[in-house]
């Protein structure tokens, strides 16, 4: 256990056999003992349990999931509350044309959370949906937020430029485009220019390559792919990279 001090600031006062709690936060909640002690020995009270009521407040912070249309997705709206026995939740969806409340058949609860099963269905499906959470305090202050972005393709890099090109090695960067809503990697392949022979092939979580063990003097072709989970971009292409020579 911890042991409580007077501490006037944070609204902690001890009057001989009383504790007094001033501004009591969440944190303050707990089993409180006494102890006393005199020359004959000491004792432990029995415990009091402080209870902090409390309104519900997100576990999760704001989350952005990228869904294709016409694809399920489960969103978890999980909040702390106290009491948390009576959870009442409210859905409430949001794009750039209006604000309606979610379908009471589509949420579930169970322990604390509401699972929403949503689909996309069309452009307009794609926006903002805000979870509320009300226990017999009241409530939440902050709704939890969960933002609906089409999932794709990545687009193609662009602005791919030489920045370093020695004897038998090169260096190639790229600007990303949008990632279609999903983690995006970065493959680069290397083809010799005249026959078109794949000879390397890298992959990279950001779009910069450094390729070595090149001829010098020969000349190479480059293309750079963004991926993700649903396809790849078209290539963009570096023709005619000769190395130097030595």
């Amino acid at each position: 256990g911890v042991t409580v001090e007077s501490d006037r600031k944070a609204g902690v006062l001890l009057q001989n056999k009383n504790l007094v709690l001033q501004m009591v936060r969440r944190a303050s909640a707990g089993n409180y003992t006494c102890t006393a002690t005199n020359s004959l020995g000491t004792t432990i009270s029995n415990v009091v349990p402080l209870v902090i009521r409390y309104l519900p407040v997100c576990v999760d912070i704001p989350k952005t999931v990228a869904v294709a249309e016409g694809e399920d997705v489960r969103l978890n709206c999980h909040v702390d509350a106290q009491p948390d026995d009576d959870l009442h939740f409210t859905w409430y969806f949001n794009n750039t044309l209006d604000t309606v409340e979610v379908e009471r058949h589509r949420i579930t609860v169970e322990q604390g959370r509401s699972f929403l099963d949503y689909t996309p269905r069309s452009a307009r499906d794609y926006g903002t949906l805000s979870c509320w959470a009300t226990n017999v305090v009241g409530t939440q202050a902050d709704p939890c937020r969960f933002t609906v972005v089409e999932a794709g393709p990545p687009e193609r890099v662009g602005n791919c430029v030489l920045v370093n090109l020695t004897v038998g090695t090169l260096e190639v960067e790229c600007t990303p485009g949008n990632n279609g809503g999903l983690p995006q990697r970065f493959i680069a392949r290397v083809f010799a220019a005249p026959t078109h022979t794949l000879l390397v092939t890298l992959e990279e979580d950001v779009p910069r390559f450094h390729v070595s063990g090149l001829t010098p003097g020969q000349d190479y072709l480059i293309t750079i792919t963004a991926v993700n989970d649903k396809g790849a971009s078209d290539p963009e292409e570096i023709d005619a990279v000769r190395l130097k020579e030595p």
